[in-house]
This record gives structure tokens, C-alpha cells and sequence, in this order.
């Protein structure tokens, strides 16, 4: 899906995991204990935000992340899995895929 250029301003990206692969996220986060313990109270508070920014007005899309890329992107650059770089990634796969 392709956005229109002149609404670049107004798109936002929310990272989306898989349920299969929330533990292992946990597993090498340096901020574990800053996430969610569960997928479902992580989903249910992703889901919320995406609602509370589209009533904002902004256009939110969804962001497939897989965590072994995430992992990979972050040792590739010598980064901890942290919530930057999570936010650093997950812009690089906004821009890449959607703008």
C-alpha cells in the first residue's frame, strides 16, 4: 500500500509483533520490564493507542515487525533492543514499506 505523498505529516506507525514471538521479544529487550508481561495486555494497549491517534485525525499504520529482522537490523548497528531503537526501526520500515 502506497500513501499519498502530501499526507506525510499526518501518517503515524504503530510496531505490530506476532503473538508467537512477544516472549522472545521480552527475551532480548534490554527494557523487558518496561513492556507488557502478556501479548494480550500489550495488543489490547497497541490497539488503544492506534484508535486514540486515528480520532486525533492522524492515519495510523500498522507495522508488521519480526523480531529475528528487529534483532538482526539492531546488531547490524551495534544497538541494544531497546524502545529507540524499536522506534528507529520501526520508522525505517514505515518509510521503506508504506511512504
Amino acid at each position: 500500500m502506497k500513501v499519498d505523498q502530501s499526507r506525510h505529516e499526518n501518517v503515524v506507525g504503530i510496531a505490530w509483533y506476532k503473538p508467537t514471538q512477544w516472549k522472545r521479544l521480552l527475551q532480548i529487550s534490554e527494557d523487558s520490564v518496561d513492556l507488557e508481561g502478556k501479548y494480550l495486555d500489550w495488543s489490547d494497549a497497541a490497539s488503544d493507542a492506534m484508535r486514540q491517534l486515528t480520532r486525533a485525525g492522524l492515519r495510523v499504520l500498522r507495522v508488521d515487525i519480526d523480531i529475528e529482522q528487529l534483532s538482526a537490523w539492531c546488531e547490524q548497528r551495534g544497538l541494544p533492543v531497546s524502545a529507540e531503537s524499536r522506534s528507529r526501526y520501526l520508522g525505517e520500515r514505515l518509510r521503506e514499506e508504506y511512504l
